[in-house]
């Protein structure tokens, strides 16, 4: 500062403080430190400013607090009504498998949870594995793609991907596949399997048959464990499927109602909304691509399209012969296919509820199931015929189909395409080892499955798993056969 008299600040510049202020006269003309700071502190005290503490030593002071509490984080509130009383253990079915001693009928609130917890990751230990494995390795991905190049949004992407892509290329020919335990083995089927489905994390797979059971197993290794059953009086499966992405389980018979389970709660009720006294059968459905819409192949040539979450009827379309399956197409819950027993395939739009293409299928003789993914339809016949068609022709007003395949020679029962419609299979119900998976790129069938021994049961359903690295077939044995493809990861 300007003037004989003024004023100066001192500054510590390695600590970024304020030591005092001194006049401008004075500089200079004190011969060491000592004389300076009496002259301070006679006109200002000891005043100092203590430096803010930088952000490395407050993690470890917060760290050791942490130790110091124990290492963990504590309830902020507990209801001391919530440890008082007890639970019996006997009224609700439901919660007899928490008993571990005969004759125990009730247990305090405080073991009433921990037994629930207990129960709870027994249960359903391994589930969401994925989940933790992307968390724990997504930063370890990003870095490995940097280094090679990737940007991080490429990285994210394939991260995010819930379908992941062949980890070997899939050529035609021969396939990979393995036979690998019994997805069902830990509780086989009393009668012939009617319906297999896996769950769309990929962990789960449901089984239900002619026992008038619903079973689900998880299947993440070489010891599948069964997770869940549920017994319907009066009520043999025919068709049991997830829907609400897996929050629930829909299961349909020659009856005029529904079962309905919840996958969490294990609950179970009946459903008796759709049938408003008029239909006799939903033993024929399916569910959409979002498992938010609902189709069934009703009576008279009926296609009652209803609210997964509601179940209520949303739409009726009508055909000129009995439907015998409908299938939606992969692109949204929209458009519909449905098939008819003497050939005649319609696709319907569900948001003006018309037919907008008809047409018979070629060289069918009576139809018996339908199949959509991608941009394939497929149609398989009582002849043993399955007729693939190109959705994009079929809207162009094309009726021709790009493969006829004709390697069985008894009627299809069964049909389905894995989850990026490269593969497609197909089996006969009518004879053994009557099952035959299709290269879509090739349109040629894999020549070295099945083998000829071990000679595989009647085929009665499949399902491949979300990603594509598993197969599984319900067969008349009740057992679910379980193969892993070698070109998918999972």
């Amino acid at each position: 500062m300007g003037g004989e008299g003024g004023l100066e600040v001192v500054v510590d510049r390695r600590a970024g403080d304020v030591k005092g202020w001194r006049t401008s006269k004075s500089v200079g003309n004190f011969e060491n430190d000592e004389e300076e700071l009496q002259l301070e502190d006679a006109l200002f005290g000891r005043l100092k400013r203590v430096a803010p503490k930088r952000e490395d030593e407050l993690r470890v002071s917060k760290l050791q607090r942490s130790k110091e509490d124990g290492g963990g984080s504590r309830a902020a509130w507990v209801d001391e009504d919530d440890l008082v009383g007890s639970v019996s253990l006997v009224n609700v079915s439901r919660l007899r498998k928490l008993r571990k001693r005969a004759g125990e009928s009730s247990v305090s609130r405080s073991e009433y949870e921990k037994r629930l917890r207990d129960q709870f990751r027994v249960t359903y230990a391994g589930m969401g594995s994925w989940a933790r494995e992307a968390s724990a390795t997504a930063t370890k991905t990003l870095d490995v793609s940097e280094a090679e190049g990737e940007s991080a949004i490429q990285s994210l992407l394939r991260i995010a991907n819930p379908h992941p892509t062949n980890s070997k290329v899939l050529t035609s020919g021969t396939i990979d596949i393995v036979r690998r335990p019994d997805a069902n083995g830990a509780q086989l089927s009393k009668a012939v399997v009617q319906s297999v489905n896996y769950h769309p994390a990929g962990e789960l797979l449901l089984t239900g048959g002619f026992d008038k059971r619903v079973r689900q197993f998880r299947v993440t290794g070489p010891q599948n464990v069964m997770v869940h059953t549920v017994f319907l009086p009066n009520f043999p499966v025919y068709h049991a499927e997830y829907i609400l992405g897996g929050d629930q389980i829909l299961a349909s018979s020659r009856r005029p109602f529904l079962y309905q389970i919840d996958v969490a709660s294990e609950s179970c009720s009946k459903m008796t909304t759709l049938s408003g006294g008029t239909q006799r059968s939903f033993e024929s459905f399916t569910a959409s691509p979002t498992g938010k819409t609902l189709a069934f192949a009703v009576d008279n040539g009926g296609i009652l399209v209803a609210a997964a979450y509601s179940k209520q009827e949303i739409a009726f379309l009508k055909m000129r012969s009995p439907c015998i399956s409908v299938a939606f197409t992969e692109t949204d819950d929209h458009h519909l296919v449905s098939y008819g027993v003497d050939g005649l395939v319609c696709l319907w739009d569900l948001r003006t509820k018309k037919c907008f293409r008809k047409f018979s299928d070629e060289g069918c003789v009576r139809g018996k199931v339908v199949s959509s993914r991608g941009k394939f339809l497929a149609c398989g016949s009582d002849s043993g015929i399955v007729n693939i068609y190109d959705l994009d022709e079929l809207a162009g007003g094309l009726s021709k189909p790009i493969k006829t395949v004709g390697n069985l020679t008894t009627s299809i029962h069964s049909m389905t395409f894995n989850h990026d419609a490269e593969l497609f299979a197909f089996s006969s119900f009518a004879s053994k080892n009557s099952v035959r998976i299709l290269h879509t790129k090739s349109m040629t069938v894999f020549a070295n499955w099945p083998r000829p021994k071990p000679v595989l049961s009647r085929i009665s359903c499949m399902d491949f798993s979300p990603s594509s690295s598993h197969l599984t077939l319900g067969t008349d044995k009740g057992r679910a056969l379980h193969f892993r493809l070698g070109a998918y990861a999972g």
